[in-house]
């Protein structure tokens, strides 16, 4: 007998910038559910190859003139239910604010909201944006976030349930990092050490610095 795997959406506004590649780490590391990703614009396929991909770039004109956002990301909640999606993972706090109709249409589907940092202050400072947060807080079903520190964020700035949101740290497929050993005692000249990231104080670069 053939078990068909559950399937989740995952809503991202762009697949993919070569900035992102915790978002692929993701969708190729899912070994329970089968991803379905849908996004507003793609780029860089070839680099970051998926098995279901669906955009509002490849809808005809007509069809993205909507009031439903889910026709920016080339769907539609009726077309979800066809396919037979089971859970909903939105990339990004903008992303879970877009479903906001999709869940009041859909309420026992259920959707997480991943935060990843920037997009939670960036939210935080608009008004109206702050208000639609406490909706999605209220209808969503649970919260991620990429750090300790943000998830409090969430919790004692923005008014996120404590009870709906968790860290949940990103893992890194250690397959693609050659291990090399190296011998500090003939000592650093040789020593190259590889910072990458937005250059932006809460990264941390000065600290790396001077550590070394």
């Amino acid at each position: 007998m053939v078990t068909l795997q559950k399937k989740v959406a995952i809503f991202v506004p762009t697949y993919l910038n070569l900035s992102e590649t915790f978002f692929y780490n993701i969708v190729s590391g899912l070994k329970s559910f089968t991803p379905i990703v849908f996004a507003k614009e793609k780029k860089n396929i070839n680099r970051f190859p998926v098995t279901e991909l669906h955009t509002g770039s490849e809808l005809l004109w007509h069809q993205r003139i909507s009031r439903d956002p889910l026709r920016a990301y080339g769907t539609s909640a009726e077309e979800l239910k066809k396919i037979g999606v089971r859970l909903i993972h939105a990339q990004f706090g903008p992303v879970g604010l877009d479903l906001l109709n999709l869940k009041e249409r859909w309420p026992a589907m259920p959707v997480i909201t991943h935060f990843r940092g920037q997009d939670a202050y960036q939210l935080s400072r608009d008004i109206l944006s702050r208000v639609r947060l406490q909706k999605l807080f209220r209808v969503g079903d649970y919260f991620l976030t990429s750090s300790k520190h943000l998830r409090e964020f969430l919790v004692e700035q923005l008014g996120c349930p404590e009870n709906k949101v968790e860290h949940f740290y990103g893992g890194i497929d250690v397959k693609h990092i050659k291990f090399k050993v190296r011998d500090l005692k003939q000592g650093r000249k040789n020593l190259k050490i590889l910072i990458c990231g937005r250059l932006t104080e809460k990264k941390g670069f000065e600290y790396g610095i001077r550590a070394f």
